[in-house]
This record gives structure tokens, C-alpha cells and sequence, in this order.
């Protein structure tokens, strides 16, 4: 559960580093749902699956942006195989957010089908 009520560098903010203000791993998903407020509408998802959370939505241009997070409080759960359907064809950057990665740009694909570990991540945006 997320519940910042301001991001003022302190002790007890994860979005940036006490000392440096770097950006740590707690602010991109912050700055992830601030690319929602441009959008011109949102898309809901049809199917739900356990533990894995969606927001989706579409530009002014029609481009999609879709975030994707699966987080289960069992540490060992296992690994969830998603595939996404935006229903149209289109390349996709897809940014990741887990421990070893962060914010980076993985791939650049029309494959919508993850296989996602806990506690990560997906920013998928249409080119």
C-alpha cells in the first residue's frame, strides 16, 4: 500500500534519497501514474487476475499507456504470466521496475505477454 502525502525529502520518503534527492525505485511508480493526468480517457481491463493491477488509457493521438503491477505479500509467490489485448496492432516500449531494474527500457515489442515476478512493475507505452 502506497500512502505518501507529500514527497518532501525526509527519512520516511521512498521516492528520493535523503541525502543525494536521487530518485529511488518508490518514485517511478509516482511518476508513472502522473502520465495518466494527460490522457484523454481511461480503458478498463475485462479480466481480472489475482494479485496483478492495471490502469490503461489513450492519448489525444490514440497512443496507449498502460501500467501493469503484480504484488502478492507472500515474498515466494510465483511467477504470473500475463498477456495484454489493446485490440489493436502497435509498438510498444516496455519500461521495468523490480529489484534489479529500474525504469529501464526493456524491450521495444508488438508481444504483449509477460511473465511477471512479484513485486514488479511493467510501464508499457505505444510508439
Amino acid at each position: 500500500m502506497l500512502m505518501y502525502y507529500d514527497t518532501r525529502p525526509g527519512v520516511f520518503n521512498g521516492a528520493f534519497d535523503f541525502y543525494t534527492q536521487e530518485p529511488l525505485k518508490g518514485y517511478y511508480p509516482l511518476y508513472w501514474y502522473g502520465m495518466f493526468y494527460d490522457l484523454e480517457c481511461e480503458i478498463p481491463a475485462q479480466n481480472a487476475i489475482d494479485d496483478v493491477y492495471a490502469m490503461c488509457g489513450v492519448d489525444a493521438s490514440g497512443k496507449l499507456l498502460s501500467v501493469l503491477t503484480y504484488y502478492n505479500d507472500d515474498d515466494t509467490a510465483d511467477d504470473k504470466t500475463v498477456s495484454l489485448d489493446f485490440s489493436k496492432a502497435g509498438k510498444y516500449e516496455i519500461y521495468l521496475l523490480d529489484a534489479e531494474h529500474t525504469n529501464d527500457l526493456v524491450a521495444v515489442t508488438d508481444e504483449l505477454t509477460f511473465t511477471l515476478k512479484n513485486h514488479t512493475c511493467l510501464l508499457i507505452k505505444e510508439k
